[in-house]
């Protein structure tokens, strides 16, 4: 998972405690996915979810898998 927060108000950054989100535990990231859901539904932030598989990082490498997952 990677959270990219722009523009946002710092509250919502405490609120959501995240740092790093690469460093967030399984647990964590699903502790805080219903916040964000929340959030998106107040119309404070806008998420999307996508993912690429690991033959995909291993083809590919982090950055241009991280770029397509973006993309998708």
């Amino acid at each position: 998972m990677v959270i990219l927060l722009q523009k946002i108000s710092s509250s919502l950054y405490k609120k959501l405690n995240i740092k790093d989100s690469k460093k967030l535990s399984e647990k964590q990231r699903e502790m805080i996915f219903p916040e964000i859901q929340k959030l998106a539904d107040q119309g404070k932030l806008i998420y999307t979810v996508s993912s690429v598989s690991h033959e995909e990082i291993d083809a590919w490498g982090m950055t241009k898998s991280l770029n397509q997952a973006i993309k998708r």
